[in-house]
C-alpha cells in the first residue's frame, strides 16, 4: 500500500510541478495530508471489518467448511 501510495504521490508532484503558477509547498501538504488520510481510512476499515478468520474463530465457528477428498 505503502509503494503505490509513494508512486501515485511521486506521479501527481512531478505533473503539476511542471506548471509555473502551482505553489510547490501548498501541493505537497495536501499531498501529505491525502497520504496520511488515506493511511487513516485503511485502519479504520480494518479495525471496522476484520478478516473472517479472525471473527469465526470469536465465534466458534470454523474458518472453511470441511470438504472431501472427491469434492476437491
Amino acid at each position: 500500500m505503502f509503494g503505490a501510495n509513494g508512486v501515485l504521490t511521486l506521479s501527481i508532484l512531478l505533473h503539476f510541478a511542471s506548471y509555473p503558477n502551482v505553489d510547490l509547498s501548498d501541493l505537497l501538504a495536501c499531498n501529505l495530508v491525502a497520504s496520511g488520510l488515506a493511511v487513516f481510512i485503511a485502519m479504520l476499515m480494518h479495525s471496522l471489518f476484520p478478516m473472517l478468520k479472525r471473527v469465526s474463530r470469536l465465534r466458534g465457528l470454523p474458518s472453511h467448511p470441511h470438504k472431501s477428498a472427491m469434492k476437491l
